[in-house]
């Protein structure tokens, strides 16, 4: 008995071990996958992509658009009542762009942000307004997200699929690092009495009528079988009704399984 139980042992050792190597193998690649992917969707990332995008579509306005850009915020901030925008403040027109041009149609909107953002750059003259450098900082993320949808709705439309696919990557790389940070550890299983004993104690009531209540349990009949534990099974056997020998004709007690 002393060399089966050594092997085992051993063996449970040496699987141990190889399942640590793996299992710290593995973990390195889920975290460097993790790692690979956070820059790519963080929110300093998606703001450099999102300006990108929008940078590009005003680049694309002439110096006819230039010259009239003035004129045409001039005429879509004289129904924005903010007393700051009134009084210049770039940061805040950008800030309030959105639901300022909620009664433009889309042609109007594209015109009106185009005109406000070539300002906010110098392409075009600023007038009396005074706008941050760089124009982006001022404003926030999901409003970035807007001026893209609103300047170039297809380019935004292919950067939110490319950039859900690395977020999927990502938080599945993350899950799998998480999940593979624990070293392996194989320990025997180990069973106390209690349990075993409920694994054990087996009860068959053959009866063919109406099922047997003994000391509050219910033993169905038609050789079904109940599991019941030690302290249910001792219960059981104090009770008048198993003393009077009714198992012996009707129940079957097996143990050993």
């Amino acid at each position: 008995m002393k060399t089966e139980i050594k092997q085992y042992e051993q063996a449970r050792e040496q699987a141990a071990e190889q399942l640590e190597q793996l299992r710290s193998e593995a973990h390195a690649a889920a975290v460097a996958a993790r790692d690979a992917l956070q820059d790519a969707v963080s929110a300093a990332t998606q703001r450099k992509k999102l300006i990108g995008i929008i940078t590009a579509a005003i680049d694309d306005a002439g110096e006819a658009a230039c010259i009239g850009a003035p004129a045409i915020v001039m005429h879509f901030t004289a129904g924005i009542w903010h007393h700051k925008v009134k009084a210049g403040d770039g940061a805040i027109l950008l800030d309030v762009f959105t639901d300022a041009a909620k009664g433009l149609n889309d042609e109007q909107r594209r015109a009106a942000l185009q005109a406000v953002l070539l300002m906010a750059t110098g392409r075009a003259t600023a007038g009396l307004f005074h706008f941050p450098q760089p124009w982006g900082d001022a404003v926030s993320l999901p409003t970035i997200y807007q001026f893209a949808g609103i300047l170039a709705g297809p380019e935004l439309i292919r950067y939110q699929a490319s950039l859900a696919e690395q977020q999927h990557d990502h938080a599945a790389a993350a899950a799998q690092a998480e999940r593979l940070a624990a070293p392996v550890a194989i320990t025997p299983t180990t069973r106390t009495p209690t349990a075993e004993a409920a694994e054990l104690i087996e009860v068959v009531n053959h009866n063919e009528g109406t099922p047997l209540s003994i000391a509050g349990i219910r033993f169905p009949g038609y050789g079904k079988t109940t599991r019941i534990t030690a302290d249910d099974f001792e219960r059981v056997q104090d009770s008048p009704l198993w003393k009077c020998g009714i198992h012996t004709d009707m129940l079957k007690v097996r143990h050993g399984r």
